[in-house]
C-alpha cells in the first residue's frame, strides 16, 4: 500500500497520512505502507502527481482536505477531478477568521451587500 501526502513532512496532512498507515498496519489491513511526500501550491503539486501517476493504482490512496480544495479552485490544476472519488473522511476541521483586537469591527468583510 501506498500513501501519497501532498505536503511536507512533519505536517498535518502527513501525520494523518502516518496516522492511517499505523492504524491499516494494526489492523491486518496492510503488511506495509510507503509514504510519498509531494509538497507544494497548497497541495495541488502532491494531487497532480498523485493523478498522473497512480490514479488507477486500487493500492495508492492520496491525502487531502479543505485547503486542498480552495488550491484547486484558484490554482486550476490540469487535473481531470472526475477520474477522483473522496473515500473517507479521517478528521474534521474549523476554520477561524482573526483580526486584530484594535479592529474597530469584530463583523467578517464581504464583497456581497447584505
Amino acid at each position: 500500500m501506498r500513501i501519497v501526502i501532498p505536503a511536507n513532512a512533519g505536517g498535518g496532512w502527513d501525520q494523518t497520512g502516518r496516522a492511517l498507515g499505523t492504524a491499516m498496519i494494526s489492523a491486518g489491513v496492510v503488511d506495509e505502507i510507503d509514504y510519498e511526500n509531494k509538497g507544494g501550491k497548497g497541495g495541488t503539486i502532491g494531487l497532480a502527481y498523485y493523478a498522473e501517476k497512480y490514479a488507477a493504482d486500487p493500492n495508492t490512496l492520496i491525502m487531502g482536505g479543505t485547503v486542498m480544495v480552495g488550491a484547486v479552485a484558484l490554482q486550476k490544476p490540469a487535473i481531470d477531478m472526475g477520474t477522483l472519488a473522496p473515500l473517507a473522511r479521517l478528521t474534521s476541521d474549523y476554520l477561524v477568521m482573526v483580526v486584530a483586537a484594535t479592529r474597530p469591527s469584530r463583523m467578517p468583510l464581504t464583497s456581497q451587500p447584505p
